[in-house]
C-alpha cells in the first residue's frame, strides 16, 4: 500500500507484506532505482502512525471518499447512462473507468475542456495505438458532490453534441 492515498498525495512511502525473500528482492530492486524513500517522510509517517493519528484519520477519509464516489455514481446514472455510457464502480482507488461507445474520448476531452471540465482519456493508458479510444478515467476525490454533478452534466452535454454531429443533427 501507499500513504499517498490515505495520508497525503505525493507521500511516496508505502509498505508491503509478504514472503521475506520476495520482500528483500523488492527492496534491492527499489534501491537500484532510487536508493531509498525520503528519510524525513518515513520518520514523520512512523511518528504519525505510532501516535495513533492514522487510525483516527482513516474512518473520516474513507467516509469522505465514499460519499464522493457515490455522488459520482448517481450523477453518471442520471446523465451518462441514458447516453449508453457504462462504467466500472471502483472498489478501491479514486477513479471510475468509463466506456463511451462510438465516441473518441481524445476528441471528447477537447470538447469537455471547452466546457471547463477535465478527465483523462483512455488512450493515455493504452499500450496499443488506438486502444481504449472509447474509454476515460474520471477522478472523484477532489471535488464536492455539487461540482461532480455539474462536471458529469457537462461531459454528458459534450457527448450529446458529438453524437448529434456524427448523426448530422444540429445540437
Amino acid at each position: 500500500g501507499s500513504f499517498s492515498k490515505i495520508l497525503a498525495p505525493g507521500t511516496r512511502t508505502g509498505w508491503v507484506i509478504g514472503d521475506p525473500a520476495i520482500v528483500r528482492k523488492m527492496c534491492v530492486f527499489k534501491q537500484s532505482t532510487d536508493l531509498c524513500s525520503s528519510s524525513v517522510d518515513q520518520a514523520l509517517i512512523a511518528e504519525y502512525c505510532q501516535k495513533g493519528h492514522l487510525v483516527r484519520h482513516l474512518p473520516k477519509i474513507i467516509d469522505n471518499y465514499r460519499k464522493r464516489r457515490d455522488s459520482m455514481e448517481e450523477s453518471m446514472k442520471r446523465h451518462l447512462a441514458p447516453l449508453g455510457v457504462t462504467w466500472v464502480k471502483p472498489q478501491g482507488g479514486f477513479f471510475y473507468w468509463i466506456n463511451v461507445p462510438g465516441v473518441n474520448t481524445d476528441e471528447l476531452m477537447k470538447r469537455a475542456l471547452d466546457k471547463k471540465v477535465a478527465f483523462i482519456q483512455g488512450s493515455a493508458f493504452a499500450v496499443e495505438p488506438g486502444a481504449c479510444i472509447n474509454n476515460a478515467r474520471l477522478n472523484y476525490t477532489y471535488c464536492s458532490p455539487e461540482v461532480i454533478e455539474e462536471g458529469i452534466a457537462r461531459i454528458a452535454a459534450a457527448i450529446q453534441e458529438m453524437k448529434a454531429e456524427a448523426e448530422g443533427i444540429k445540437a
